[in-house]
C-alpha cells in the first residue's frame, strides 16, 4: 500500500512539475512577445519623431508641398509627402493610447520651435532638454527614446539619457506622434500633433497661383501709373471687352499701345487683398489697400513712407514671401529689397484669397468719340475712342541735270499719308460698379 502511495505521489509531483515547466515556458514566450511590441513600438515612436524634425526642418526652410497621397499597408496607413526639394517623407498615423509623446512648440522668444514630451494627451507638456539641461531646438537634434529599468528614458545624442518617471506600463499601447494630417485645403496641409501643437506647410499650388496674381497686378500697376501719369491725346481706346469671372465680372479696356484697363462690377472681397490709389491732402495721389471688406483702406508703405503714384521710378512691386509655413505679401520699390506689407497695427498682411487692383469705379460711354473712366478717387479721365483725321506731309527734291545748256530742271514731289484710324467698334453701354458683393 505504501509502495503504491509512494508511486502515485511521483506521479503527481512529475505531472505538477510538468505543468509548471508549461506555464513558465508560456510567461517567457509572452514576455518575449510583450518586449517585441514594446520595441516596435517605440521603433515607430522614434521613426515618427524622426518625420516630426524633418517637417519642422523643412517648415524653417520655407518649402513648399509639391504632392501629398494617402498610402495603406495592412494595419498601417499614413501619407507620403513630397517637398519642393525633393525630399520624401512617409508619415505614418499613430495607434490609440496613452504614451510618452514626443512634439514641438513654438518658442516667441526666439523665434524658432523646440522639443517637447508629455505623458498621454492630457499630461503636462514639459520642453525636452539636453545633458546641460538646455532646451533644444527641433532641427538640431532628434530625441530618441527607451525603456530600461521599467522607466521611459529619452536622449538626443545616444549617450546622455534623461530619465521620465513614466514606467512603461503607463505607455505601451501608444504611438501617437500625429494626431492629424488635413489635406482638404489645396493651399495648404495642416499638421496637428498629439500634444495639440498645429502647423502649416503651404503647397507649391498656392505659390504659383500667388506669384501668378502678383505679376497679373504689377502689370496692371504700370499700366495705371503709365496713363495717369502722362495722358496722351494720341491714345485712344482700341476695344472694350466684358468678361465675367465667377461672381467677379466687368469689362477691360484695350488701348491703342496695348495696356489693359480692368474696371470691375461686383466682387466679393472677403479673403482679397485689393490695391488702389486714393488722394492725400497735399493733393497728390497715393498707393493704398485692404484686406478684406471689413477694413478700411490703408497707406501702403515701404521703408516707413507712403508711395506717391505719380513720382518717377517708385513704383510699388508686390510679390510674395513665406514664414514658418504663411505666406506674406511683399513690396519693394526700385531696385530695394522686398519687406511684408503691414497694416496699422505693424502686422504683416497675409496673402489668403486674391489680389486684385480696384483702380476705377467706373467706365462711361456718354458717345461714340470718347470713353471717360472715373478713378477710385473721383477723378475723372477722358479717352478718344477715334483718332483725329491728322494727314501727314512728306516732301522730297527730285533733280536732273542737263550738261549740254545752262538750265536745270526741278521735280517737288508731294506725299500725303492719311492717318485716319477707323472707329473701333464698342458697345453703346454705361458701365459703372454700383454694387458690390460682401
Amino acid at each position: 500500500m505504501k509502495r503504491t502511495l509512494l508511486i502515485v505521489s511521483l506521479l503527481l509531483s512529475t505531472l505538477l512539475l510538468g505543468g509548471c515547466h508549461e506555464e513558465i515556458e508560456r510567461r517567457i514566450l509572452a514576455l518575449k512577445e510583450d518586449v517585441a511590441t514594446i520595441e516596435q513600438r517605440i521603433n515607430s515612436i522614434n521613426e515618427s519623431i524622426q518625420n516630426l524634425s524633418a517637417l519642422v526642418d523643412a517648415l524653417e526652410k520655407n518649402e513648399h508641398i509639391t504632392s501629398i497621397e494617402p498610402w495603406t499597408i495592412g494595419d498601417w496607413s499614413g501619407y507620403q509627402v513630397i517637398f519642393t526639394s525633393g525630399t520624401v517623407l512617409t508619415l505614418r498615423n499613430g495607434t490609440d493610447g496613452v504614451s510618452p509623446i514626443v512634439g514641438v512648440n513654438y518658442y516667441e522668444a526666439y523665434e524658432t520651435y523646440y522639443w517637447t514630451i508629455q505623458m498621454g494627451e492630457k499630461g503636462a507638456v514639459t520642453w525636452m532638454t539636453n545633458s546641460t539641461g538646455q532646451r533644444v531646438r527641433a532641427t538640431s537634434m532628434v530625441p530618441q527614446l527607451k525603456i530600461e529599468e521599467g522607466i521611459w528614458w529619452y536622449s538626443f545624442d545616444g549617450s546622455s539619457w534623461n530619465k521620465t518617471g513614466w514606467g512603461p506600463t503607463q505607455g505601451e499601447s501608444g504611438t501617437s506622434v500625429f494626431s492629424s494630417i488635413d489635406t482638404s485645403d489645396p493651399y495648404y496641409v495642416t499638421f496637428t500633433l498629439s500634444g495639440g501643437t498645429s502647423f502649416k506647410i503651404p503647397t507649391q499650388k498656392a505659390v504659383d497661383e500667388l506669384n501668378q496674381q502678383c505679376n497679373t497686378l504689377n502689370k496692371s500697376i504700370e499700366s495705371y501709373t503709365k496713363l495717369i501719369r502722362n495722358i496722351p491725346a494720341s491714345t485712344f481706346v482700341k476695344s472694350v471687352v466684358e468678361f465675367e469671372e465667377g461672381e467677379t465680372s466687368g469689362c477691360r479696356i484695350i488701348l491703342e499701345d496695348g495696356q489693359v484697363l480692368t474696371i470691375r462690377n461686383g466682387y466679393d472681397n472677403r479673403d482679397s487683398v485689393l490695391l488702389s490709389a486714393k488722394k492725400y491732402t497735399d493733393g497728390k495721389s497715393y498707393w493704398v489697400y485692404r484686406s478684406r471688406s471689413t477694413e478700411e483702406y490703408q497707406w501702403l508703405r515701404y521703408q516707413g513712407k507712403m508711395i506717391c503714384v505719380t513720382y518717377e521710378d517708385i513704383t510699388p512691386h508686390i510679390g510674395v514671401t513665406d514664414s514658418l509655413g504663411q505666406l506674406y505679401f511683399t513690396v519693394a520699390v526700385g531696385d530695394g529689397k522686398p519687406e511684408k506689407m503691414r497694416d496699422k497695427d505693424g502686422k504683416a498682411v497675409c496673402a489668403t484669397g486674391q489680389l486684385v487692383e480696384d483702380f476705377f469705379s467706373s467706365a462711361d460711354f456718354p458717345d461714340a468719340r470718347q470713353v471717360v473712366l472715373t478713378l477710385s478717387d473721383g477723378t475723372k479721365i477722358t479717352l478718344p475712342r477715334t483718332r483725329e483725321h491728322v494727314p501727314s506731309v512728306t516732301m522730297s527734291l527730285r533733280t536732273d541735270y542737263v550738261e549740254a545748256a545752262t538750265s536745270y530742271t526741278y521735280q517737288l514731289l508731294l506725299l500725303l499719308t492719311d492717318t485716319l484710324a477707323t472707329q473701333a467698334a464698342l458697345p453703346d453701354f454705361r458701365f459703372k460698379r454700383s454694387t458690390r458683393r460682401f
